[in-house]
């Protein structure tokens, strides 16, 4: 019996000093992998700088020739951003990875980006300490592909030659969840402002004079705006840009002037463009109705916010007519639509942004200050049994305790006849009808017998009609009816009509 123990101890110290001696022999490298904290970024970010990924070495060890490290982001990265750095003691004998920074631009046989994935790969032999690292830090993903309210996760994977497997693997050691981003939950930027609605009639009116529109982005997360100060450092190829606000309006009335100033902003600008050009100035002409107004966000002196209040940028819009009479229509609604910019796609300029409305609504709408009065029917016999008389009257002028501003404006009337047969030419009843005034028409004046209906184009709001058959030889009054009122069908989705309105 004790020879049988001290035979099996006996071989158990050979195994054990076989397994040990393989062991030495087989300069095993273990890296600890560990992520920095978790970097807030923007859900609609294609190039947003994530957090850091540092692999600090436990072990001694040699990595050999051909063997690769890589980092699978899980969303595409930008192929010009990373830098991987080392403390290496070998520093040059590590095959491309001397110490300081090593970016895919500067050296791509080492360092390499396909898609999710950024590579290390080891030409040739490379000596590991324990306590020494590799950091990659700087990697700019597309977060929006990840989603808002997700989190940036890094995966890391080793491979080695067959024939080192076992002799000289390379082994991640992971305790957490490498996350290096969180993905904004909600947009990153808020727009607050609202439109203004002009009325064009009034001579009063403050279009002429300057009508200002304010709309206000405010940052939505923790970090200042993201401005060539913040970016500084997260990218080693020189390609950082500041973010941009790009304001698009649409449709904007022919004749109206646009200026554009920068507001009570906590964030501050470089640049205001318009169509790309270095004016704050645009007026609307004839084929020429939509602009981007372009507010380059710079620096705020320290690039973060230390009141600790989100940050703005307030920009003023202010509309304008120089010449009433170049007005090309009497109504129209100019669309604001806001969105974030910062390199085009494909340009090596980083951040960029995808297609990403943050806002649109209306900026402004022009309002022709004007009533459409309908009389369906309208009729003149010319043998004196019957007529048509129409009254009007500009209601514009209220009670102080209405408050409604008085309105100016004429009067025409558009004429249809029932047989489809030549209408009567367009005929003014009233020239500068003031509020509170009434204008009448009497359909004989036409000249000749006319039966049909009207359309009365007033110059002011709250206009009112009234419509009264009558018979000239009896000298009596027949029915009458009020007019129907109708709204502008170019200006509306769908036409309406109002009795009495």
């Amino acid at each position: 019996m004790k020879r049988f123990q001290k035979a099996l101890f006996a071989l158990t110290a050979v195994v054990l000093l076989g397994w040990m001696g393989a062991s030495t022999a087989s300069a095993q490298t273990q890296f600890l992998a560990s992520p920095s904290q978790a970097r807030p970024v923007r859900s609609e970010g294609l190039t947003e700088a994530v957090g850091s990924v540092v692999l600090s070495a436990q072990s001694t060890g040699v990595i050999v020739a051909t063997s690769t490290i890589s980092f699978n982001f899980g969303a595409a990265i930008e192929a010009t951003s990373g830098s991987v750095t080392n403390s290496f003691a070998g520093g040059v004998a590590c095959a491309g990875l001397p110490p300081g920074p090593l970016t895919p631009v500067a050296n791509p046989a080492n360092v390499t980006v396909n898609g999710n994935v950024l590579t290390i790969t080891f030409s040739a032999a490379c000596g590991v300490d324990n306590g020494e690292s590799i950091s990659v830090t700087g990697v700019r993903v597309n977060a929006g592909a990840i989603g808002a309210g997700n989190n940036v996760t890094v995966s890391i994977s080793s491979q080695v030659p067959p024939a080192s497997a076992a002799t000289n693997p390379v082994s991640i050691i992971q305790f957490v969840a490498l996350t290096v981003a969180t993905v904004q939950a909600a947009p990153s930027t808020a727009v607050s402002g609202g439109s203004k609605i002009l009325l064009l009639c009034d001579s009063a009116s403050t279009l002429l004079t300057g009508q200002a529109v304010t709309l206000t982005v405010t940052e939505n997360f923790n970090q200042a705006f993201l401005s060539l100060f913040d970016e500084t450092g997260l990218n080693n190829n020189g390609n950082v840009v500041a973010m941009g606000i790009t304001f698009s309006l649409v449709g904007i009335p022919v004749g109206v002037k646009l200026d554009v100033t920068l507001g009570a902003s906590t964030a501050s600008l470089a640049t205001v463009l318009v169509n790309g050009g270095a004016t704050a100035t645009f007026t609307s002409k004839a084929g020429q109705q939509d602009v981007d107004i372009t507010a380059t966000v710079d620096t705020d002196g320290s690039g973060t916010n230390t009141t600790g209040d989100p940050e703005k940028l307030v920009l003023v819009f202010t509309f304008t007519v120089p010449d009433k009479a170049l007005l090309q229509t009497t109504e129209g609604t100019a669309t604001a639509k806001i969105s974030l910019t910062g390199g085009s796609a494909g340009s090596t300029a980083v951040p960029r942004f995808g297609a990403n409305t943050q806002s649109s609504r209306d900026a402004l709408k022009l309002i022709a200050c004007a009533s459409y009065l309908i009389f369906p029917w309208v009729a003149y016999t010319a043998d004196g049994n019957l007529d048509t008389g129409i009254a009007i009257s500009n209601t514009s002028a209220d009670p102080a305790i209405i408050g409604t501003r008085g309105q100016t404006g004429d009067v025409t009337l558009y004429f249809w006849t029932a047989d489809g047969s030549t209408a009567p030419a367009p005929l003014k009843i009233a020239t500068a009808l003031a509020a509170g005034k009434s204008a009448t028409f009497v359909a004989s004046q036409i000249g000749k017998a006319y039966t049909g209906y009207v359309i009365a184009v007033c110059g002011f709001q709250m206009g009112h009609g009234l419509a009264a058959f009558l018979s000239p030889k009896v000298g009596v009054f027949g029915a009458s009816y009020l007019a129907l009122n109708a709204t502008n069908p170019r200006t509306v989705v769908a036409g309406a009509e109002a009795l009495g309105q």
